[in-house]
């Protein structure tokens, strides 16, 4: 087995939970999400391994419900530990592997 390729994505949440947006508090977020001024994403890692000739993908399972629009050192932390994540889920399939973050 061997890695191929890896890469972090950021996918939209098509399925997201905005009841957080309905508390008090949160009027302007929720008419700012409610204008598309934002989306909730959910961002994952992603790898692509060679096993016995045959190509598999493998990803985390991501952290859902972020704000797009989320400060950019916050959305770099998460991109992180989901690497980290995808990194534990080779280091247990046995796949030498060194994994980059690039912003």
């Amino acid at each position: 087995m061997q890695l191929l390729s890896h890469k972090v994505e950021v996918v939209l949440d098509e399925t997201p939970d905005t009841s957080y947006l309905e508390q008090d508090g949160f009027k302007g977020r929720l008419e700012a999400y409610r204008a598309d001024k934002f989306e909730l994403v959910g961002i994952r890692a992603f790898a692509e391994i060679e096993v016995l000739d045959t190509i598999q993908y493998i990803r985390t399972p991501g952290l859902w419900g972020i704000e797009s629009d989320s400060n950019t050192d916050y959305l770099n932390a998460i991109k992180v530990e989901e690497l980290d994540k995808l990194s534990d889920l080779l280091a247990e399939l046995g796949i030498k592997h060194e994994l980059q973050f690039h912003p």
